[in-house]
């Protein structure tokens, strides 16, 4: 019996020794995110700082692809925001954490270097998997700026303008000029109360 209780109480340290230590794991662990091509986290280790990164698919629980030591941290500004660099001979890793108050870059950017120049930057998502590179970012401004000109509609005097710029086309003799709606005016001008009526109830302007 007393066997037991010997047995019982070393499995019992044995337990709270593995739960210290996954703890410690888990307070080690700086920064988790995901960009569309890999995991990375950033843990402490020692007080110093490591980053590690895996293809997309393995587990991080597999030998890291990419071991980077002796990163340093740097705040910017007093809303709690600042990066991670680790160099790599003439590449440097960057992790922009924007966790904090902020304006752009929100959340975590991955960037790297190569030479000091900058050839990649990708949103780094904890649990996401989505690619948000600057060109991206740019490329969906201008489509929500299209968007929101294709909201506008258009008014009376523009289907007017279309329909004048068509029929130029039909005939072979296409509209050089340089403001079609300045050298339409006078037409438009010409055209009676009920005429114009008629396109402006087409129109899809507000």
């Amino acid at each position: 019996m007393k066997w037991i209780y010997i047995l019982l109480s070393i499995s019992i340290t044995i337990t709270m020794i593995q739960l210290t230590l996954a703890k410690d794991k888990i307070d080690n662990l700086v920064v988790s995110c995901k960009t569309s091509k890999h995991t990375i986290k950033i843990n402490k280790q020692e007080g110093a700082l490591v980053y590690s990164s895996w293809v997309i698919g393995k587990d991080s629980s597999d030998k890291p692809d990419l071991i980077l030591n002796n990163g340093t941290w740097k705040r910017d500004g007093t809303g709690g925001n600042g990066k991670y660099d680790f160099q790599n001979k003439d590449y440097k890793h960057v992790i922009q954490d924007g966790t904090g108050v902020c304006v752009e870059y929100c959340g975590y950017y991955l960037e790297i270097y190569l030479k000091e120049k900058k050839i990649l930057v990708t949103k780094c998502r904890p649990g996401a998997i989505k690619k948000e590179s600057q060109n991206k970012r740019v490329n969906m401004d201008n489509e929500n700026n299209k968007n929101k000109k294709k909201k506008r509609g258009v008014s009376g005097f523009g289907l007017f303008i279309n329909q004048k710029l068509a029929e130029l086309r039909r005939t072979g003799n296409p509209y050089k000029g340089d403001s079609a709606s300045k050298d339409f005016t006078d037409e438009w001008k010409a055209l009676t109360p009920e005429e114009q009526e008629k396109y402006d109830n087409q129109s899809t302007s507000k």
